[in-house]
């Protein structure tokens, strides 16, 4: 079994520095397209709609929860447009 890490405060002088550098790599180009991202909202949406009873049961097998919440709550978020 897994232990969670402590999650430490950032710093509020080093904030300034981190949002600079996240600005910086964003107008490099690093980041990704928006035509590459709407193709993985695309694919999010085709995996919940294709494999929706694959993870209602894995989510009733591991936690008890009833088929209709992860269809509902879990597939149904991603899938309503």
């Amino acid at each position: 079994m897994s232990t969670i890490s402590s999650i430490s405060e950032t710093p509020i002088d080093i904030i300034e520095n981190v949002f600079k550098e996240l600005r910086e790599s964003f107008k490099s180009g690093k980041t990704k397209s928006l035509a590459w991202r709407k193709n993985q909202i695309e694919q999010l949406y085709k995996m919940c709609d294709e494999q929706k009873e694959v993870f209602a049961s894995a989510n009733n097998a591991d936690f008890r929860r009833p088929h209709f919440e992860t269809l509902l709550f879990d597939c149904g978020a991603v899938s309503y447009r």
